[in-house]
C-alpha cells in the first residue's frame, strides 16, 4: 500500500517555523491529502503533530510548523492550529474501512493547482454512507447543488453556499451503492462529479455543481 508520509509546513527557507493561526497552511494541508487519496495514497501522516512555538526541539534546528503549538515555557499552553481543524476533516469522517469513489475529471478549468481552484474526494464507508470532502481556494463565494439517489431510489439534493476560501465535508444519506454492493476502487458506476468553471466530475448518484 501507498502510504504518505513527511508532510509539514514552514520548512523553506524564506517561510520557515511556525505561524500561529495561518489558514493558507491548513489549505495547502487539505490540498496534499486531497491529491494523495485521490492518487492510491490509504492515508496520510504529519511529520509532527506538536512542537513548541519556535518550531522545535529538533537537533538539527529544522525548525517547522505544526498543527498544535505548545508553550513549553509555561507549560499550561498549547494552541490547535488551522491545519488541526482541516485535517480533523478526514481523520473524523473517513472512518476506517472507508473505500475512495473513484473519480473521473474532464476538462481544465483550473482545477489542477492549489491557488483558485476547487478540489475534492469522496468515500463509501463501511456503514455505506457517502462522504464528500471539498476544498476551495476561491476568492469568492459560489452556490452549491447536491444531488443524489437515496436507498428508496428517490432523487433528492441540497442547496448550499461554498463559502471562499473555505473546507467543507458532506455525509449524505446512506446511498444504494455501497462496500457490499462492489462498489469503490475500478467501478466504472460509482464516480464523483464535480463541477466549477466548466470542469465536471461524477460520483455516481452524486452530483455538486458550484457556479
Amino acid at each position: 500500500f501507498i502510504l504518505a508520509t513527511e508532510a509539514c509546513n514552514g520548512y523553506m527557507p524564506l517561510d520557515r517555523g511556525p505561524k500561529p493561526g495561518e489558514y493558507s497552511r491548513a489549505e495547502n494541508y487539505a490540498w496534499d491529502i486531497i491529491k494523495d487519496l485521490q492518487n492510491w495514497a490509504v492515508g496520510w501522516t504529519d511529520w509532527n503533530l506538536g512542537l513548541d512555538l519556535t518550531g522545535g526541539p529538533n537537533w538539527a534546528k529544522n525548525m517547522v510548523d505544526a498543527p498544535i503549538l505548545l508553550n513549553t515555557t509555561s507549560g499550561a499552553e498549547m494552541y490547535k492550529q488551522p491545519m488541526y481543524y482541516y485535517m480533523a476533516h478526514f481523520s473524523r469522517f473517513v472512518t476506517p474501512g472507508s473505500r475512495r469513489v473513484k473519480s473521473l475529471q474532464e476538462g481544465g478549468g483550473g482545477l489542477g493547482g492549489l491557488e483558485g481552484s476547487v478540489e475534492s474526494v469522496a468515500f463509501v464507508t463501511a456503514q455505506n454512507q457517502t462522504v464528500v470532502v471539498v476544498l476551495s481556494t476561491m476568492d469568492r463565494s459560489q452556490e452549491c447543488s447536491i444531488q443524489w439517489t437515496d436507498v428508496n431510489g428517490s432523487d433528492r439534493s441540497v442547496q448550499l453556499t461554498l463559502e471562499a476560501r473555505s473546507l467543507v465535508t458532506l455525509m449524505l444519506p446512506i446511498t444504494e451503492y455501497g462496500i457490499e454492493d462492489g462498489a469503490g476502487e475500478g467501478d466504472d458506476g460509482v464516480q464523483e462529479q464535480v463541477k466549477s468553471g466548466g470542469v465536471s466530475k461524477r460520483l455516481g448518484k452524486v452530483l455538486i455543481q458550484t457556479d
